[in-house]
């Protein structure tokens, strides 16, 4: 794709406000590209396949939410698991990003 300016979904299990989200989406937005945040409002590490949401009046709720040094990237805070968030909008993305997971993991072996 070299050069071209994708459309990036920045998303992960670990919420929002976690570092990982944070550092993602600044590095795709300092290569140039069009970055758009969207996770859960709050840690939901282990509901990575669910597809659960919270809905008012038939709408998932979520809200706007403010990411320190990143003025002009859209980013949302949705009540619903990861997937559920990740699979509607990764349709009008060019790719999708997930930000690096708290704490330590192990591989599987």
């Amino acid at each position: 794709m070299g050069g071209a300016r994708l459309r990036v979904l920045v998303t992960n299990d670990d919420g929002v406000q976690a570092p990982g989200i944070h550092r993602l989406a600044r590095a795709a937005h300092d290569a140039g590209h069009d970055v758009t945040v969207a996770a859960p409002h709050e840690e939901a590490s282990g509901m990575g396949a669910a597809l659960t949401a919270v809905t008012d009046e038939g709408r998932v709720k979520f809200s706007r939410v403010f990411l320190t040094g990143l003025d002009g990237v859209p980013a949302f805070a949705v009540v619903a698991s990861p997937a559920y968030i990740a699979l509607p909008l990764s349709a009008t993305q060019s790719c999708s990003a997930t930000g690096t997971p708290r704490g330590r993991r192990r591989p599987v072996r």
